[in-house]
């Protein structure tokens, strides 16, 4: 146990990333970039470019998201609560797609809107009652679950921040459920600004509760590791199993005592936000 509790923000990386979506920060659109070597809307141009006006952009843009309708109390709920932000990623979107060979997908969209919405504001999730803070977590678990039913390898992308293609192509095909961790993330925002609620951050012995809890759990200490600490596993664990395992550390998180697992929960969305 002891290499488990070197460092505080070690620690806490795997806790970072399991955020990327629902509050997205660099570990979404960026973990795209980072794997990739180019935007989201770089991989869905066309071979050619082909410019269209700024108001033909706009108005492709509008199109897209009236076509996915799961989509709309998210994006009708951030007008309202931030009208600026709403405006401007909406002008972020039609003028890169004025540029694009080919329209972007609505997924892409929700998925960088809610990773703005978290540089901007996330940290004031940390800060939102105890229900809405928790339903980040949940919403999260249901996402990775969904995911292991259909490809380990997203499944684990996921739980690391790492978007992909196949993530928008899942997203596609499961908008209610990534429309419900989008409107989530930005509940807690909007709950956190009134709530203010004040946790502390989790001790030494609350993180040392949570690594005990993991072993118990029948976690190896190579699981725990490439999750608690974020070490790449040597030999390579296999993507079912590293699945697997991501979904029991959702589920010992889940079974901590409250004051523990809420302190956690709100430091992880604090740094999220600050990453």
């Amino acid at each position: 146990m002891g290499s488990l509790i070197a460092g505080f923000m070690t620690r806490f990386r795997l806790l970072l990333f399991v955020l990327a979506v629902a509050l997205a920060g660099a570990a979404g659109i960026g973990g795209y970039r980072f794997a990739t070597g180019r935007l989201p809307w770089h991989a869905l141009r066309g071979v050619g470019l082909k410019a269209i006006s700024p108001d033909a952009a706009r108005k492709d843009v509008e199109t897209v998201l009236q076509n996915a309708p799961d989509y709309a109390p998210f994006f009708a709920a951030l007008k309202t609560a931030f009208p600026n932000d709403h405006a401007r990623l909406l002008a972020k979107f039609a003028s890169r797609r004025a540029l694009a060979g080919a329209s972007e997908s609505a997924d892409l969209y929700v998925t960088e809107a809610v990773s703005s919405l978290s540089q901007t504001r996330g940290s004031l999730a940390a800060r939102a009652s105890t229900p809405a803070l928790e339903s980040i977590f949940t919403a999260q678990a249901k996402i990775a679950t969904a995911l292991s039913k259909t490809d380990a390898r997203l499944c684990v992308d996921f739980i690391y921040g790492n978007v992909s293609q196949g993530y928008f192509d899942f997203a596609a095909r499961n908008r209610p459920l990534v429309a419900e961790m989008a409107g989530i993330g930005l509940d807690a925002i909007l709950d956190g600004q009134k709530t203010k609620a004040e946790r502390g951050g989790p001790s030494e012995a609350d993180l040392t509760l949570f690594e005990t809890a993991l072993t118990k759990s029948g976690m190896s200490a190579a699981e725990i590791a490439a999750f608690v600490d974020g070490k790449s596993p040597e030999p390579p664990i296999a993507d079912t199993k590293l699945c697997a395992a991501g979904l029991t550390y959702f589920s010992v998180l889940e079974g901590l005592d409250e004051a523990v697992r809420l302190r956690i929960y709100g430091r992880a969305v604090e740094l999220m936000a600050k990453s």
